[in-house]
């Protein structure tokens, strides 16, 4: 997969509770034949001052760094390349977002907290830091490991209808079709089209009739010629797309654990005019809701807003 050479892991804690994801991430670089880059971020917003505020920030970071290096020892032993770094820098997601701008991964991988094993899996204000605003691809890992076929369903929107760009939709399939293709998986794609209905003005209430039987397939057949123009060349058999009218929210966390999806495939968006890229409201439910492993992909043309320089 030329695609996705390098792999950068987010270790948030520097003890077991990293070894996990550390464990699915060698895994999965084995698997695609990408090398490894560790970071934790050592987020605290009061650097030392005065003359010795060099030796001061390395008396903090270096017993950390000896942690970290500790902790990838495992994958060094399995064959992988691997480099660990420890980094000041505050807040933690922009600090995040400036190490991808410096090292340049091909997809930044972290891991989503548990609750508890009842309650839904939790995103931090860091992890929609990174949502918003991480320029490569984003890999929020909730399950143990992957499977050694996973299946991999892509969430498209060919029609737009929620601010998502024709580009985005094929970064998209690509990314979820080279990720299948190359771990020897299942690629789904998934359409929630819109529904629409016509109002009819009544005096007092509007009454809303919806589409007639011949209306809905019109509008179906719609759909499907979107889809396939969409996956052009890519081959993916009727059996594994997945296209239903309705509200994306609603339907596509179903969807999703009907399938037994391993990896959820979708898009983030951005609008100019505002002060920083989100992620939609529909989405923002979905990621809330899903089960499995999520990666967010973005635009090529997408900048993030962080800077550079922290």
């Amino acid at each position: 997969m030329a695609r996705w050479n390098c792999l950068m892991i987010a270790v948030a804690d520097l003890d077991r509770s990293a070894s996990r994801l550390l464990a699915k991430a060698s895994q999965l670089a084995q698997r695609v034949g990408a090398s490894l880059h560790v970071v934790h971020i050592f987020s605290h917003p009061h650097l030392p001052s005065g003359k010795r505020r060099a030796e001061r920030i390395g008396a903090v970071v270096e017993p950390l760094q000896a942690q970290l290096d500790r902790l990838v020892q495992r994958l060094r032993r399995s064959g992988v390349p691997v480099t660990a770094s420890v980094v000041w820098d505050y807040p933690a997601g922009e600090a995040l977002v400036r190490q991808v701008l410096e090292h340049r991964p091909d997809m930044l991988i972290i891991q989503a907290a548990p609750r508890n094993r009842v309650e839904r899996w939790l995103l931090t204000n860091t992890d929609w830091e990174l949502i918003r605003e991480c320029p490569c691809p984003l890999w929020i890992s909730r399950s143990a490991s992957l499977p050694a076929r996973p299946t991999v369903m892509a969430a498209v929107d060919p029609s737009h209808a929620h601010a998502k760009s024709a580009r985005l939709d094929k970064e998209i399939v690509s990314a979820a079709g080279d990720f299948a293709d190359a771990l020897q998986g299942r690629l789904g794609i998934c359409y929630v089209y819109p529904l629409p209905f016509t109002a009819v003005p009544v005096p007092g209430t509007p009454v809303v009739v919806p589409l007639t039987a011949q209306e809905e397939r019109e509008l179906r057949s719609k759909a499907e010629g979107a889809v396939e123009r969409l996956l052009g060349a890519r081959q993916v058999m009727r059996k594994d797309r997945t296209l239903v009218p309705g509200e994306p929210g609603q339907l596509l966390p179903a969807i999703a654990k009907r399938w037994r999806a391993n990896v959820f495939v979708m898009g983030a968006v951005s609008r100019s005019g505002l002060k920083r890229a989100f992620i939609g409201n529909t989405a923002e439910r979905i990621l809330d809701t899903l089960d499995c492993d999520v990666l967010v992909v973005k635009p090529r043309s997408f900048k993030t807003r962080v800077r550079s320089a922290p």
